[in-house]
């Protein structure tokens, strides 16, 4: 194996790992980066899959959240003390090999400082760290994803535009190709299309006001799924609101015609109270017992 390990917690931070985990599977290629979840086949011994993996990758990704240094054994031991636990391993293994190891916070989680770790971790704490935010997710993980670039090449489909280091005229001839010109009708649709609107909403507004979504228009808004609880589903945002209760979200997405999904984190997680994030986009189900979702039908 070469490029990305992918190292977690699955009762810390699951469902960012999975959710980053196809952010990166998207951008460098399934054959690029290894989890848990998905590089081991059935009947497998896992250990010596996963070391294998850690041995010939090119960097390793170590997730922190909130419960990564503190999570305990059901002998009440922390799992980071036990050198079979195998985030730890995983971890040292690399640290070894000298290789970049990349923390990359989520859930509001600081860097563990060295005296908090075991002695084989305790340069952990002195590698620079990534924070990938709820709220600013894809805006993080494009920054990570330009660090990356260093280290494991990208494959043929690129997810995130990569940002050019030179001027247009040293581009890759071949990439200039692969990128289609729109014909110049489609441009000149776009532009009637906006003078069309255009010329409506001033009809509409001289003739009294703009107008209000009908009783048609609010019941077909109001048709949303049942909530998914234990689900976070990651990007989209494009507002959010304190809130006690998920209905309150699911009732404000049904209303906004931007809404197109939402995700109520419970209190305590992220605020005090809960926080509803409206989405204008359904993106993949994540699992987190933190979270409540849904979206529009």
């Amino acid at each position: 194996m070469s490029g990305i390990f992918l190292s977690y917690r699955r009762d810390d931070s699951q469902g960012e790992a999975l959710h980053l985990f196809e952010d990166l599977k998207k951008h460098f290629g399934a054959d690029q980066v290894f989890m848990d979840i998905s590089g081991i086949d059935p009947g497998r011994d896992f250990r010596k899959v996963i070391d294998n993996a850690v041995r010939t990758c090119d960097l390793l990704i170590v997730m922190i959240g909130r419960t990564w240094l503190d999570s305990t054994d059901d002998r009440g031991r922390r799992r980071i003390d036990d050198p079979e636990d195998f985030v730890r391993m995983e971890t040292a293994a690399a640290l070894r090999r000298e290789i970049p190891v990349i923390p990359v916070l989520v859930q509001g989680t600081g860097m563990p400082h060295s005296d908090q770790l075991p002695g084989e971790l305790e340069a952990l704490a002195w590698r620079n760290a990534f924070e990938v935010r709820h709220a600013r997710w894809e805006i993080d993980v494009a920054e990570l994803l330009k660090a990356l670039r260093k280290v494991v090449s990208a494959s043929g489909t690129v997810s995130i535009p990569a940002v050019s280091e030179t001027s247009n005229a040293t581009q890759d001839n071949a990439t200039r190709r692969a990128i289609p010109r729109k014909p110049n009708v489609l441009i000149m649709v776009a532009v009637a299309v906006v003078v069309l609107v255009g010329g409506l909403v001033y009809l509409l507004w001289h003739a009294g006001g703009t107008p209000t979504p009908s009783p048609t228009d609010s019941r077909r808004l109001a048709r949303m799924s049942n909530l998914e609880y234990g689900t976070n589903r990651f990007g989209g945002d494009y507002r959010s609101f304190e809130a006690t209760e998920p209905q309150a979200c699911k009732d404000a997405c049904a209303t906004e015609a931007q809404c197109a999904a939402f995700t109520f984190v419970k209190p305590g997680v992220q605020e005090a109270s809960g926080v509803c994030w409206l989405k204008d986009r359904v993106l993949p189900p994540n699992p987190d017992a933190n979270c409540v979702s849904g979206i529009k039908m």
